[in-house]
């Protein structure tokens, strides 16, 4: 994340994971985000992703929703966050 900025953050109580979205400066789409998930037991960064949804983005940059146990709810929608792939080795996918 190095001269990058984080634009907004969510804890996942639950899961005890923080999803952080911040935009990185070497990414050529400006409408694009990173994302990385973090884990608070064994303070590891599980996985990051590039996210170019603007609802997606939207939403988190505003804080109009709830995060549950790897659940985004907003309105009637939802986005699963899928923590149990991250949580996998690269020695365990095949």
């Amino acid at each position: 994340m190095n001269g990058s900025r984080i634009k907004a953050y969510a804890i996942d109580y639950q899961a005890m994971k923080v999803n952080i979205m911040y935009k990185d400066k070497f990414i050529k789409d400006q409408a694009a985000r990173k994302f990385i998930t973090y884990e608070i037991a064994s303070q590891e960064i599980l996985g990051t992703s590039t996210v170019t949804d603007q609802l997606i983005i939207g939403r988190f940059s505003s804080g109009l929703f709830s995060l549950a146990n790897g659940h985004m709810y907003f309105g009637n929608e939802v986005f699963k966050i899928r923590y149990d792939i991250m949580e996998r080795t690269a020695s365990d996918i095949i």
